[in-house]
């Protein structure tokens, strides 16, 4: 957990748009779930970014990853996901944009560098609130691709617990 949850929830905010964030009750109640986890990294105490996790039976979810924007090309973000792919003994599924801008495009071949794979099946986030949007997006997972059996388990897991919505 980060020292401060006002540093988290800042960086949060600055990071991602509306529709890929919670709001700060939502965001305070699934602090309390025992799955959900954010590791904080810091570097004389300034929190350099942060990587929120939700962890399941059979794998890892990478809710949402950080960097502050004064550590921003510094390979922190493949350090703090290093870390999180050596600790694990659980494959590591997260979410992507489509390829379909080229911001979206480097955060795919980012993931790759890490030996993530794109998972080309059709996946819907369900909104994060009353206010916001579903998105389509595709997951990606370490060390291998999902079969199709695999990612319809892992989209259910992900959908009633992170989402609390059901297929």
């Amino acid at each position: 957990m980060c020292k401060k949850f006002s540093e988290f929830w800042d960086l949060y905010n600055q990071s991602f748009p509306a529709d890929e964030r919670r709001d700060l009750n939502s965001q305070k109640e699934i602090i309390q779930d025992s799955h959900y986890d954010i590791e904080c990294f810091y570097e004389d105490r300034v929190l350099k970014g942060f990587c929120a996790i939700w962890t399941f039976p059979e794998f890892i979810f990478v809710d949402h990853i950080a960097v502050s924007p004064l550590f921003r090309g510094q390979g922190i973000g493949s350090e703090i996901m290093n870390k999180l792919i050596t600790k694990s003994e659980k494959p590591i599924i997260l979410e992507v944009e489509r390829p379909d801008t080229e911001t979206a495009e480097r955060r795919i071949k980012f993931y790759e560098k890490l030996d993530f794979k794109l998972n080309h099946y059709d996946y819907l986030q369900p909104a994060l609130g009353k206010d916001k949007s579903k998105l389509s997006l595709y997951l990606m997972s370490h060390p291998n691709s999902l079969n199709s059996d695999e990612y319809t388990k892992a989209k259910e897991s992900i959908y009633q617990t992170v989402y609390q919505v059901n297929n």
